[in-house]
């Protein structure tokens, strides 16, 4: 029965802090946040590949969601209003990039644990080889895999995120797999 209550008790106690920053509370803005602010910069970094841009992504995707918190209906989900506005910073960044010429995938949020002493020089060209792979999708299923494989949310959270519909998602996540092993598997082909 405990664990019955406990996310409504997260959802009320949710909905309450998001009452109390659209009342213009700075406290309970902080607080949300601290909430949210890991999940939007690891989500950031993933489809932009490092850190100084991922933070600009989600410095921009907080301003957004605090210039636009008073029409946000406390009843949706936060965290995944907090999704789409990432995906459309880090897409307006990639544009941004794309005419200056850079596309760089740091893939520290691919790995979770520190490698031992052997591991270390076969991680590195793993990580080497996964980012040179994700750098080589396009946009759309690059944020597609990221959300759903990196981050984890449902494929009817990514959707939304994404703006787009779940078989979308479906079908983005499955080409970008798809070409992830292909580019992978070649690359390793190619250096034997």
């Amino acid at each position: 029965m405990r664990g019955d209550s406990a996310p409504a008790r997260d959802a009320e106690s949710a909905h309450r802090l998001i009452a109390a920053a659209q009342s213009g509370d700075t406290a309970a803005c902080g607080r949300l946040i601290e909430l949210h602010q890991q999940r939007v910069f690891r989500t950031a970094r993933a489809i932009l590949g490092n850190d100084a841009d991922a933070q600009d992504a989600a410095q921009e995707a907080f301003l957004g969601a605090f210039r636009h918190l008073a029409s946000f209906d406390p009843k949706r989900d936060l965290a995944a209003w907090l999704y789409r506005l990432t995906v459309n910073a880090c897409r307006d960044m990639t544009r941004r990039r794309t005419r200056v010429g850079t596309a760089e995938i740091d893939t520290e949020a691919l790995v979770a644990r520190d490698p031992g002493p052997f591991e270390a020089t076969a991680l590195q060209e793993q990580r080497d080889l996964t980012r040179r792979a994700i750098a080589r999708l396009p946009y759309k299923e690059r944020a597609a895999v990221t959300l759903r494989d990196l981050e984890g949310p449902t494929t009817a959270e990514v959707a939304v995120a994404l703006g787009t519909t779940q078989a979308a998602v479906r079908s983005q996540v499955s080409a970008a797999r798809s070409k992830l092993r292909r580019y992978i598997l070649g690359d390793r082909r190619s250096q034997r």
